[in-house]
């Protein structure tokens, strides 16, 4: 097939339009692509391909306020990467690239980052693979009561939050992510409030761990999960303590007041190490000892790319990332 003249430019038309493609590339969840569309596709950008005014491919452009090495920048989250298989191996995908990386690069945007399904493409327009996850599927136990081990700590569900404890929470978050990385996205309320309407709509919601012992709360954890059938969801999680144990009763907890009977965790790699390599830790123990773990495998990890000149003094260097940055699965 000869292709035809390809024109490159920001949607701005009917969003039933690229939701079509989005829904026949990616089969997410109703409820998911509903709240995507109905949320995020009125702020973000997306970059179309077209051929004789007909959309062929996609790009989504999700802005977020990243610390990075002590100041903050704006970086690009790109999503909903698609062309349709018609016109698929023909370059099309370079092109809405190349305009989305010109284009955020206009706009102030430091880097782009994103999960990639084929590291090898990205390789080859000038992503940096800086961010290595594992996929980690364990049975639940069943057991009577969880909540025992998550002493000296209270839970909370940000779904069942107030306004006013939205501010608190994301004081205490990026002051603990601050401590722990140089590279993070940066949290305040309405991000908070946005992460729980996305998983709401999936039958989720986000968990927030903290101490109350002191003058002031102290974030010790963070994680949001999904339920689809008897399988909860653990996409992205951070913590602040040596918390394994509790972490894994809580998630363990939630999953069988759903009725789940398994749990997927997506995991950084350097929990994984730090986790499953420490013949010594409790938690791993109990966890082969009762025979939980069934399958490890090798997770989409995140790729960055910077979007600065070189001669500029706000490069941002790929290589300054590796185990210096924490990205969740944001949208």
């Amino acid at each position: 097939m000869d292709l035809q003249p390809v024109e490159y430019s920001l949607f701005s038309g009917e969003m039933s339009k690229v939701k079509k493609i989005w829904d026949e590339t990616f089969q997410d969840p109703a409820p998911f692509t509903d709240y995507y569309f109905d949320n995020i596709c009125k702020v973000n950008d997306i970059v179309v391909a077209m051929v004789n005014e007909k959309i062929i491919g996609m790009i989504h452009l999700n802005y977020y306020s990243v610390m990075y090495y002590g100041r903050e920048v704006t970086a690009v989250y790109i999503v909903g990467v698609a062309v349709v298989p018609k016109y698929r191996r023909k370059g099309i995908m370079k092109g809405m690239m190349e305009y989305a990386f010109s284009y955020a690069k206009k706009k102030g945007v430091m880097f782009g980052f994103l999960m990639p399904k084929n590291r090898q493409y990205y390789l080859g327009i000038g992503f940096t693979h800086v961010y290595e996850t594992k996929n980690i599927r364990l049975r639940i136990p069943k057991v009577l009561d969880y909540g025992k081990h998550f002493d000296p700590y209270t839970v909370c569900r940000l779904g069942m939050c107030d306004d006013a404890f939205f501010d608190v929470l994301a004081l205490g978050i990026n002051e603990a992510l601050g401590k722990k990385y140089e590279i993070y996205c940066r949290r305040n309320p309405t991000y908070l409030k946005q992460m729980c309407l996305e998983h709401k709509c999936q039958n989720g919601d986000v968990c927030v761990l903290y101490d109350t012992s002191g003058d002031k709360i102290i974030i010790k954890g963070i994680f949001s999960y999904d339920v689809y059938g008897k399988t909860i969801y653990i996409d992205r999680y951070e913590l602040f303590d040596d918390t394994f144990d509790i972490f894994f009763a809580l998630l363990f907890d939630i999953g069988s007041k759903y009725g789940c009977e398994i749990c997927n965790i997506m995991m950084p790699d350097d929990y994984y190490n730090s986790l499953f390599h420490n013949s010594k830790n409790q938690t791993v123990s109990w966890l082969a000892k009762n025979n939980l773990v069934e399958e490890i495998t090798e997770g989409y990890g995140i790729m960055v790319k910077s979007l600065c000149d070189d001669s500029t003094e706000n490069d941002i260097c790929p290589e300054r990332f590796f185990g210096q940055c924490f990205f969740d699965e944001i949208v």
